[in-house]
């Protein structure tokens, strides 16, 4: 009897891995131990991106948006690049340049788009929907001067990636009104969304 539980269990497993490793996106969440703060992931081949904006506070280079609670609630936290790179809950990271580029293929950006800095492709508004499974949040953003703009219409999210000679590093950036997705190299003093992808 145990042989025969313990054969149809193998059996659960080897189904549920093989089905969830075929898939191109699942369902999941996942506790950030450090605050109890719960996020919403998405598998997107074989990586598993937040669905959510990150909104864990850091020591230094993290704040909310105009300062309010309610809008670190809504849209999570603002980083400086610096602070980005270390936002993330263990087992996960920041995500670099060539994991934002995966995603933009996947959601129909051609090779030679994504080679692009500034503005490019037709899909920027797909990313920030729902039902884009991603769920990209309008957080707004800082800029270098600590003056805050855009909430609730546009959104930059920090790469890990730094430009050439360590002179800023880049984002993506979604802005109200526009399909574009920009590829831009922005100041580290800059206060931007973060989102956090694991392997």
């Amino acid at each position: 009897m145990r042989k025969l539980i313990a054969g149809i269990l193998f059996l659960i497993i080897g189904y549920l891995f093989v089905t969830l490793n075929n898939s191109s996106m699942d369902d999941y969440s996942i506790t950030d131990e450090r605050d109890g703060k719960v996020y919403p992931v998405v598998k997107v081949n074989n990586k598993y991106w937040m669905a959510a904006n990150l909104a864990y506070k850091p020591q230094k280079g993290g704040g909310c948006y105009d300062g309010s609670g309610d809008n670190c609630s809504e849209y999570g936290m603002l980083y400086e690049w610096q602070a980005a790179l270390n936002a993330c809950p263990a087992g996960w990271r920041l995500p670099n340049d060539e994991d934002w580029t995966e995603l933009e293929l996947l959601y129909g950006m051609n090779e030679t788009e994504a080679e692009k800095t500034g503005e490019r492709g037709g899909h920027g508004q797909n990313m920030l929907s729902q039902q884009g499974g991603i769920n990209l949040k309008s957080g707004g953003f800082k800029k270098g001067n600590g003056a805050y703009k855009g909430m609730g219409k546009d959104a930059f999210f920090w790469t890990s990636t730094e430009g050439a000679e360590g002179g800023g590093a880049y984002a993506r950036g979604f802005v109200d009104g526009s399909e574009k997705v920009n590829r831009v190299l922005k100041e580290k003093s800059s206060g931007f969304s973060v989102r956090c992808v694991r392997d």
